[in-house]
């Protein structure tokens, strides 16, 4: 089987870029929405890809806080290859 990877790098919009200065002028507590948002959308089509390209069986899909301290969260996704290998996957926002 072969497949194209989904590799683009996606671009925050003019709103959501304002929002995440504001974000980080006012010293980082809340994540804007709009960047969550944003972000769940362009996991999604990752996660899909794993498994309608590759054949990722998926077994748990959670968002967790990234470990850094700054209330950032990622995916942490968890299955089998289609060779039975088990995998942990992280998406991270910052890496996407």
């Amino acid at each position: 089987m072969t497949a194209m990877v989904l590799n683009e790098k996606y671009e925050l919009n003019d709103s959501v870029k304002a929002e995440m200065k504001q974000y980080r002028e006012d010293g980082g507590f809340r994540v804007p929405n709009s960047y969550v948002v944003f972000h769940d959308v362009i996991a999604d089509k990752c996660i899909n890809q794993l498994r309608d390209d590759f054949g990722f069986k998926l077994n748990t899909v959670a968002v967790v806080e990234d470990g850094w301290g700054d209330k950032m969260e990622v995916a942490r996704i968890t299955g089998t290859t289609p060779t039975d290998v088990a995998l942990t996957l992280q998406y991270h926002p910052s890496n996407q």
